[in-house]
């Protein structure tokens, strides 16, 4: 039996304090029905006794769910839980694709899973997010991925229909759905193969000893090192402007830091050159934190730095340094004095 309480009034929830940090707090409506205030959210959830067992149903946010839905919602999982269906099936999609996001995008990025979010709500929720889960089929699915294959995002298109799967796997893994209409499409089958550009690429000696040359002109001591870095290292430009002095191993000639994107640990052997560019920039950037320290004290070098972007080296040789360009080309009938790749 559902715990005897007084039924729940709009009033009591707006009045009902936010707890600061700790347990949830709670409110009572009746049959196993309650209101849950938590410190970052509100939810509705449901109590069922199966026999001996009892079985937890999460039923929506709030305000999302008004008091009004959150009743209906739980009298049809009762109803299918007393015919001996899966009450679960009660759940929307809609509410078990803000589980999973609350539940797998804990460890995604902020814009990752603020993309995610925005995708979902402008292009599936208005089509099937108010569906319970077992109700959605396969031909549901593949309607809303041909709006958007219509519109030309074949990349959203893949990336939509692996969110859906997961969704339902993540579903069905928590009892609140039976099966995965997801998993019937082949997007290998259904949709166009999306076009890639390849991106335009430094492939011979002479191209690659002209860059060395030109970023070894630019004026900027910090600036010119930390693209000398770049080419030595093949790391990631993010990587290369937060370099710290004190990841530096001099007795090992390593860079020791932790992968921002992965969180792990990561050692970069750092050749002679580079060993001989930290002694020239120790007199100008040694006395802070950062190795390539931008103009502001302890700030790196801004990202809008203009030859960073433009000088790694999968961008096409037009956009850097043009008049520079043209000068090396004029003047060069190959190699680098003789040899054929300049440092």
């Amino acid at each position: 039996m559902g715990r005897a309480a007084k039924p729940i009034t709009d009033a009591a929830i707006r009045h009902l304090k936010r707890p600061r940090s700790g347990r949830p707090v709670r409110l009572y409506d009746g049959r196993g029905l309650f209101f849950v205030r938590g410190v970052h959210k509100d939810t509705w959830r449901l109590r069922l006794r199966e026999g001996r067992k009892e079985r937890w149903l999460t039923l929506g946010e709030y305000p999302a769910m008004s008091l009004k839905e959150a009743r209906k919602a739980a009298e049809v999982a009762r109803t299918a839980a007393a015919r001996g269906e899966n009450p679960g099936a009660a759940v929307t999609f809609e509410e078990a694709t803000l589980r999973w996001i609350d539940h797998a995008g804990r460890d995604w990025a902020h814009k990752t899973r603020r993309d995610a979010l925005a995708w979902f709500r402008a292009d599936v929720f208005p089509f099937i997010g108010g569906k319970r889960m077992d109700d959605v089929r396969a031909p549901d699915v593949l309607a809303l991925l041909r709006r958007i294959e219509a519109a030309g995002n074949l990349y959203k298109v893949r990336r939509l229909h692996s969110y859906i799967r997961r969704v339902f796997a993540f579903a069905i893994s928590h009892g609140d759905a039976t099966r995965n209409p997801a998993a019937d499409l082949n997007p290998r089958d259904l949709f166009a193969k999306e076009r890639r550009t390849h991106r335009p690429a430094f492939t011979t000696r002479k191209e690659a000893g002209m860059l060395m040359r030109l970023i070894r002109e630019y004026p900027q001591p910090v600036t010119r090192g930390a693209l000398m870095m770049l080419a030595w290292t093949l790391s990631r430009p993010g990587e290369v402007r937060m370099m710290r002095w004190a990841d530096i191993d001099h007795e090992r000639a390593q860079w020791r830091y932790i992968v921002s994107k992965t969180k792990t640990p990561h050692a970069v052997p750092l050749p002679r050159q580079a060993m001989a560019l930290l002694d020239e920039l120790e007199p100008l950037t040694g006395g802070g934190p950062l190795v390539f320290a931008g103009q502001r004290p302890g700030r790196p070098l801004s990202d809008n730095t203009q030859p960073i972007p433009n000088l790694r080296f999968h961008r096409r040789i037009a956009q850097i340094e043009p008049h520079l360009q043209q000068q090396h080309l004029e003047k060069d009938s190959g190699g680098c004095d003789g040899r054929p790749v300049c440092e």
